[in-house]
């Protein structure tokens, strides 16, 4: 158990946020700096004649997966399937499918 000066430092770094400095009350830690990243956005490629092309995309990674698990049940290898990230504008998306194509 820890007692006086020890007790009371631990207690002031359960305080402070990441960068030392204090929280802020009201959301978890986990959601504190969200506003600074970007949302991804996860598009769904399937490859045909030899170049993948988007077939469906979205914010919630779980719903390409899941989109992926239908077009494996109707018989596509799943070589010919992937699920990159990038940003949602539609060029930045197209820049990161044809780099994949490139490769």
């Amino acid at each position: 158990m820890l007692r006086g000066s020890k007790q009371k430092e631990r207690s002031e770094k359960l305080q402070r946020g990441p960068g030392g400095g204090p929280l802020e009350c009201g959301a978890p830690v986990s959601m504190k700096n969200t506003a600074a990243v970007k949302n991804r956005f996860w598009t769904l490629l399937i490859r045909r004649e030899g170049r993948f092309l988007p077939e469906f995309g979205s914010f919630v990674r779980g719903e390409a997966i899941v989109k992926m698990s239908e077009f494996r049940l109707k018989g596509v290898r799943r070589i010919d399937l992937k699920i990159i990230a990038s940003d949602p504008d539609l060029s930045a998306i197209a820049k990161d499918v044809e780099a994949l194509n490139d490769a």
